[in-house]
């Protein structure tokens, strides 16, 4: 278990920035997973959502290219960890939509993805997420709806070629030995109907939300303690006295305040 955490006085707090497509846009919602991240590290960490809803693998290489995504560190403002969840839109079958991007490019793509965070982020600890499953019979109920007498009736993603894209990730994670959490596996070994963590075979329920939060926070706690943050073994709360990390909080917590002169314990 970590120390308590080291105190520091106020200021610009190190960054936890969440790269993907709608998984990652849509996980601010209430009970979202990146919600549950700005949890974990608030305090320490500004959470920032860089989700592009719609977004494959070489839209988001081209937008960092370009300078876009999300600015590089400066001496003032550090990131610690970059999650990078790509690879649902990538999968869409060929010919069904502009989106589709090839297996191998895929795999090119998200190596170039990591090179352009280390050079921006050099300090960051990176973490790679496999999509999720496709639940196909809620895609094509999903069709329906949205489309009435137009669908097609035909799935545009199968879980099997995802699955592919799943196990791609996870081979440019282990050839360039960074972490990774393989949702497409970890999803669908629950003792109950996965499709629950799908609301329309694509996206997270509240329920697929909360287990990703867990085997996000998992992972980072097994392969990247040193920017973990354990919470208080008394409430389960990561903001207060009882938790602890390696990352320094932003100014004291209150009950370690000298409550006779609190401007002493800021350092004014």
């Amino acid at each position: 278990m970590a120390e308590p955490s080291p105190k520091r006085f106020c200021g610009l707090r190190p960054r936890v920035i969440l790269l993907g497509d709608s998984l990652t846009q849509q996980s601010f919602a209430p009970n979202g997973w990146g919600a549950a991240l700005a949890d974990a590290y608030q305090r320490r960490c500004d959470v920032l959502n860089r989700g592009y809803s719609g977004y494959n693998s070489r839209w988001v290489l081209q937008l960092l290219r370009s300078g876009g995504g999300f600015p590089g560190d400066s001496a003032d403002a550090a990131t610690r960890v970059v999650t990078l969840l790509l690879g649902a839109n990538d999968a869409v079958l060929e010919g069904e939509k502009s989106q589709y991007v090839p297996l191998e490019e895929y795999k090119s793509n998200l190596r170039d993805i990591v090179s352009i965070i280390r050079e921006r982020c050099p300090l960051a600890k990176i973490l790679i997420i496999c999509p999720p499953p496709v639940c196909e019979w809620q895609r094509l109920e999903f069709q329906k709806e949205r489309f009435g007498d137009q669908a097609t009736g035909k799935p545009e993603r199968t879980n099997e070629n995802t699955g592919r894209y799943a196990a791609a990730a996870l081979e440019v994670a282990a050839q360039l030995s960074l972490p990774s959490v393989n949702l497409w596996k970890l999803m669908q070994e629950v003792p109950f109907d996965w499709s629950e963590f799908l609301c329309d075979g694509l996206h997270f329920t509240e329920k697929g939300n909360t287990f990703v939060g867990k085997a996000v926070l998992r992972e980072i706690s097994a392969s990247l303690p040193n920017v973990a943050v354990v919470p208080c073994k008394h409430t389960g709360a990561y903001g207060n006295s009882g938790s602890s990390s390696e990352i320094a909080i932003d100014c004291p917590f209150w009950d370690d305040l000298d409550l006779e002169n609190p401007l002493k314990s800021l350092g004014a």
